[in-house]
């Protein structure tokens, strides 16, 4: 998760991945802080173990888990004008709950006409991409780039995970807000069911594990359908992020390897 994060912060993708704050070990059961910028190395993570504090549960305001875990950093809510723009427009009438944290993007479905639905749930609020599409072109109080940009940034930051070693299995990507009033950020989260594949020595079957990760998935992601042009610009922004990783110097050692998986992971999504 350091090395991931510490990697994202080179990568202008539109999807923000939040901070490590701490460590939960359950052999120990305590919360371990340390400085998440730059290890990404053996020697680094070595490095970060021996500078690393074991701080107070409390601190990290988290209930205590039997698993191992971190502390990630908040996510600021939707701006108030979003949220209310979201619920008067999808949401049933008179709507007196609290308001939307995020939405969850679904650029893999798509509904024939949105209209105010019966069913409502605050906490798992969807937007598909005909709901997308017509609250980015809708909307004269706030701007949301076009889901095509958005489908781009999709498939920069499952590249940027796959080359972290990563199958990226059951990530969310979600539109949220931002410290500031009425500004929005895009996140990608829910990292802890992603297997490793770093040491899976054969690419199609680290191919086959990656695409089996994106089917399983819940819709997020464009699907590969004949023509369709949001998976064609996924497809883009995955090998504009491989391509950018090679020309950086970050990817020299395992440069080949990585092209190869993106050609094989393309031959079998």
């Amino acid at each position: 998760m350091r090395t991931l994060y510490a990697y994202s912060l080179c990568i202008p993708s539109l999807f923000q991945i939040p901070k490590p704050i701490a460590f939960y070990n359950p052999t120990t059961d305590n919360w371990i802080r340390g400085d998440f910028l730059g290890y990404s190395s053996e020697d680094d993570t070595r490095k970060w173990r021996r500078n690393s504090l074991t701080i107070d549960r409390n601190t990290i305001g988290c209930l205590p888990s039997k698993n191992a875990c971190y502390a990630m950093d908040r996510i600021p809510p939707l701006p108030c004008a979003t949220s209310q723009f979201l619920i008067e427009r999808y949401g049933p009438l008179n709507y007196k709950g609290p308001p939307l944290s995020l939405c969850r993007i679904y650029l893999g479905k798509t509904a024939k006409r949105w209209t105010k639905r019966g069913f409502f749930n605050r906490q798992n609020f969807i937007l598909d991409r005909t709901g997308y599409e017509a609250t980015q072109s809708a909307s004269a109080h706030f701007t949301l780039p076009s889901s095509h940009l958005v489908a781009f940034h999709m498939g920069v930051t499952i590249a940027l995970i796959h080359m972290t070693g990563k199958d990226a299995r059951d990530v969310e990507f979600v539109l949220a807000g931002e410290d500031g009033p009425d500004h929005h950020a895009f996140y990608t989260l829910d990292f802890n069911q992603m297997r490793d594949i770093s040491l899976v020595p054969d690419i199609s079957e680290c191919a086959e594990i990656c695409a089996d990760a994106f089917f399983l998935n819940d819709p997020y992601f464009p699907r590969p359908r004949g023509g369709e042009i949001l998976y064609e610009a996924f497809r883009e922004g995955y090998g504009v992020q491989v391509g950018r990783d090679l020309q950086s110097g970050h990817g020299h050692r395992h440069g080949r390897r990585w092209v190869e998986l993106k050609n094989a992971f393309f031959g079998v999504s």
